[in-house]
């Protein structure tokens, strides 16, 4: 009875070090919908040893469109206002779900368009920027369903049947969806390559164009430094909603205003970024 007890005790106090029952579980709430954006490579599990009385923790594993094993750990602060935990628990999944989206579409992007028009080589630090010839290029893709949401888009969006699915989604899909929006920026490092570079961009969107064929949102913008060595936009190309617009248009919370939608955008716009 003694040693039944004590197990009991111990049980008790490793719930309490991984918060309550009623706080939200990343794994269980969204079983379904993990095995479906995943296609079942997947695997995510609570870690007793990081979880406290502050923050629940989940190990996280799966197999990228490469083919690679990809390990990372998600956490949820233990909220008191059990609403908000539920909210930040979906936002929470969601952006998991998107951030590994938007690395494939970045693969996706460098090895069939980037890497042709530009010659540029990836960055080792930093997987969204790229190295070429006199030049630095930004990318930054970015989904308006992340700024914001509420209940029900967070729900239609983690749907087990039809929300963001990483095995699914490809830059083609991607870019025809009003959502979604891919910046790309070319910081020069000498004035006079303005022109030349500015060539490799047409290319670029040319091909972008014809690779996504109905792209919805986007902008490309080149930048030169002027005589005092401050940087200007020199040239660029976008759309907004699948027609053309100013480079000074392109914005995330102008995208919101387009969908319907306000909300703290998160700053990305091009100038700002840099």
């Amino acid at each position: 009875m003694r040693k039944a007890v004590c197990m009991a005790c111990c049980a008790a106090i490793m719930l309490c070090g991984c918060g309550g029952g009623s706080d939200p579980d990343i794994a269980k709430d969204h079983k379904d919908f993990w095995e479906y954006s995943f296609g079942g490579s997947l695997t995510i599990k609570k870690n007793a040893k990081k979880c406290n009385d502050e923050e629940n923790v989940w190990d996280v594993s799966f197999t990228d469109k490469k083919g690679v094993k990809q390990e990372s750990e998600l956490s949820l602060d233990i909220e008191q206002d059990k609403d908000y935990a539920k909210y930040e628990s979906d936002w929470t999944t969601l952006n998991f779900v998107v951030s590994q989206i938007n690395l494939a579409l970045n693969d996706e992007l460098y090895e069939n368009l980037l890497k042709d028009a530009f010659s540029c080589e990836r960055s080792e630090e930093d997987p969204f920027q790229y190295n070429g010839d006199g030049f630095t290029l930004r990318v930054v893709t970015e989904c308006c369903d992340l700024i914001d949401p509420s209940e029900e888009l967070l729900k239609a969006d983690l749907d087990a049947q039809s929300g963001f699915s990483y095995v699914d989604t490809d830059l083609k899909s991607w870019a025809q969806q009003k959502y979604n929006g891919l910046q790309m920026y070319v910081i020069l490092e000498d004035a006079a390559d303005v022109e030349a570079v500015s060539q490799m961009m047409l290319k670029f969107g040319g091909d972008y164009g014809d690779y996504t064929v109905n792209p919805q949102n986007y902008c490309f913008t080149i930048h030169a430094p002027d005589a005092d060595g401050n940087l200007q936009l020199s040239a660029g190309g976008c759309k907004v909603m699948g027609e053309l617009a100013e480079p000074s248009d392109y914005s995330m919370s102008y995208l919101l205003q387009k969908l319907g939608r306000s909300g703290y955008a998160i700053v990305t716009d091009v100038e700002d970024a840099m």
